[in-house]
């Protein structure tokens, strides 16, 4: 009986003293701490929207990034506001899956090189690739339809931009401030251009206004000193009278 006793005591004895299982403990931002399993952290926040996911957040290590076409089962339909904004990535390639990029998402990306766009994109808003100095082409797939202003402002580096046949716009201070961009084809069915939209752009050289296009803003080319703008129609040719810039008919 004693011997019995004795064993049950040294059983007790060594499950007490077993070493607990490894949690980890992550601080919440304030005195609580929560204890969570060692499952990985996604790179990507994200909401819902109609159709899928709207990627909101970047929290990845990669200077090349991938956008993956779902995240946790649901398609990635768009980039949200800001999602990428000011992080040092160098090249970034988005999924055919994604149909918009939303306001500011790649802007002040300083060190963004090189960008793919998704063949199903639509929609490109509002300063989305502004201030992305290092970038230096950027081919714009037809299906795109919106390019919201300010764009590409500042992209000092831009030397190449191939414009979408679908676009019907160029809205205000698009590439303003884009000093090396040298040569633009606006596509035939663009119908204006707002003001200011190359506004500094002081090495652009060519420019190729369609035949379609029947209204330009205020100061579209100002400090455009080099530029020679070939004109197909009528519309083209006589605000370049009106503003002294060199132009020949195309």
């Amino acid at each position: 009986m004693k011997k019995a006793v004795f064993i049950i005591l040294v059983v007790f004895l060594l499950a007490a003293c077993a070493p607990l299982p490894e949690v980890s403990i992550r601080s919440t931002g304030s005195a609580v701490l929560s204890v969570i399993s060692d499952a990985p952290i996604s790179e990507y926040e994200y909401e819902p929207v109609e159709g899928g996911v709207r990627i909101t957040k970047y929290n990845g290590a990669n200077l090349i990034v991938t956008v993956p076409e779902k995240l946790d089962g649901k398609l990635v339909v768009g980039i949200g506001e800001w999602a990428f904004s000011g992080l040092l990535i160098t090249e970034v390639t988005l999924p055919d899956s994604v149909t918009s990029i939303e306001w500011g998402a790649f802007s002040e990306c300083a060190e963004l090189q090189k960008v793919t766009l998704p063949k199903n994109l639509t929609a490109i808003q509002k300063f989305a690739f502004s201030n992305c100095t290092s970038l230096s082409e950027i081919d714009i797939p037809d299906s795109v339809t919106t390019i919201g202003y300010g764009v590409f402002s500042e992209g000092s580096g831009l030397e190449r931009v191939k414009l979408p046949a679908s676009l019907k716009k160029i809205e205000f201070v698009c590439f303003a401030g884009c000093k090396v961009l040298k040569s633009v084809e606006i596509p035939d069915g663009v119908t204006e251009i707002e003001y200011s939209a190359f506004y500094k752009c002081n090495k652009l050289e060519r420019i190729t206004i369609p035949a379609s296009v029947v209204a330009i803003g205020e100061d579209v080319f100002e400090e455009c000193n080099v530029l020679t703008a070939v004109c197909y129609g009528d519309y083209g040719a006589q605000y370049c009278r009106d503003n002294g810039i060199n132009y020949i008919v195309g």
